[in-house]
């Protein structure tokens, strides 16, 4: 019954778990309790946070069209300036898997709405 909450909602807390298994089979039980049948059942608690746009084919196409494209560039001849920021604090970040496995949850807009990045690069040779 546990495994099943966890598949349904693997960013779930120990009280969410708690209070859906009371509600499915009527069965009460603590924090430390569920936590302590999770790890016997094997799961565990891990980072979760993947954007899912990460992985579609439009972005794996640009990604691998980057790297050819960088492939050409002379490393010497370039300038890295990095600015980040983020605003994830309402994005769960961690999940129960199985003991040696990764959590299936993803987040939606991660790299576009929740998170604001740029990476500017520039040539040496722009600069002359």
């Amino acid at each position: 019954m546990i495994v099943e909450l966890v598949r349904a909602r693997p960013d779930a807390t120990l009280e969410e778990l708690c209070v859906a298994l009371e509600l499915r089979a009527g069965l009460r039980i603590s924090r430390s309790t569920m936590s302590r049948e999770l790890r016997l059942l094997g799961l565990t608690r891990k980072k979760s946070l993947v954007a899912r746009e990460r992985c579609t084919a439009d972005v794996v196409a640009a990604r691998d069209a980057f790297v050819a494209q960088m492939q050409s560039c002379d490393p010497e001849r370039l300038i890295f300036l990095d600015e980040s920021g983020s605003h994830i604090s309402m994005t769960r970040t961690r999940a129960w898997a199985p003991r040696g496995s990764a959590p299936r949850a993803s987040c939606r807009g991660i790299a576009a709405a929740s998170r604001r990045c740029s990476v500017h690069c520039r040539s040496m040779a722009s600069r002359r």
